[in-house]
């Protein structure tokens, strides 16, 4: 976590910064996957996060990690950064005889921000600025089984390693409740082309808060 978006400070990321900020990690129960645009609709499909999360229609756990301008002793309007997202995303879909299994990992992390922008104050509303969350990864196994594998935008046979790093571009805003206790995104398009198109919402509930020794890259 120690790299740095081409837009971000320094990229040392390690805490010698002379501020400091608040870190408010969020669980992403309620968040929403959703896959459309598949080929006759056969594979489009929505998933919660939530438990129990090894169960074939759920995703999960999720967290989110932020870092918020310290104002006054709390946490408060000013620069804000995504500094690590990470979602367990095992399911499965299937039609027409076909099953599709999907055993992956996706983050996003990084000590300058995945993502950094601004919350505003008073409005409780975070917008990347610019509008990316970068080095979004997905690791993991798609595995099909089927007369379907390999047509009508369905992967091929057998397995498929998934080793993949993209920035997300337009990223999403994020609405918090005035205590930055939950929070609330507008969805967000994971990946998208002829056989699919993937997406995200984030819905998520505070456990814990820490005012912590920001990065130069932060500070500066």
């Amino acid at each position: 976590g120690d790299g740095d978006p081409s837009t971000s400070g320094d990229g040392d990321g390690d805490g010698d910064g002379d501020c400091q900020v608040w870190s408010i990690t969020y669980d992403l129960d309620g968040s929403v996957f959703d896959i459309t645009d598949t080929p006759f609709g056969a594979g489009d499909a929505s998933f919660t996060c939530g438990a129990p999360y090894d169960a074939d229609n759920t995703i999960g756990p999720g967290v989110l990690t932020m870092y918020f301008t310290d104002v006054n002793g709390q946490a408060g309007g000013g620069p804000a950064q995504v500094i690590d997202y990470e979602m367990t995303m095992n399911f499965v879909t299937g039609s027409g005889g076909t099953t599709v299994t999907q055993t992956l990992e996706t983050t996003a992390a990084n000590s300058c921000g995945a993502s950094r922008g601004n919350l505003g104050q008073g409005s409780f509303n975070w917008t990347a600025m610019p509008d990316i969350l970068f080095d979004y990864t997905t690791i993991g196994n798609i595995n099909c089984d089927g007369l379907l594998c390999g047509q009508f935008g369905a992967p091929p046979a057998g397995d498929t390693p998934v080793n993949d790093v993209v920035d997300i571009n337009p990223f999403t805003n994020i609405q918090f409740s005035p205590d930055l206790s939950t929070l609330n995104s507008n969805s967000f398009i994971v990946s998208q082309d002829n056989s699919a198109t993937t997406s995200m919402t984030w819905e998520g509930t505070e456990v814990s808060r820490t005012l912590v020794d920001a990065p130069a890259c932060i500070c500066n």
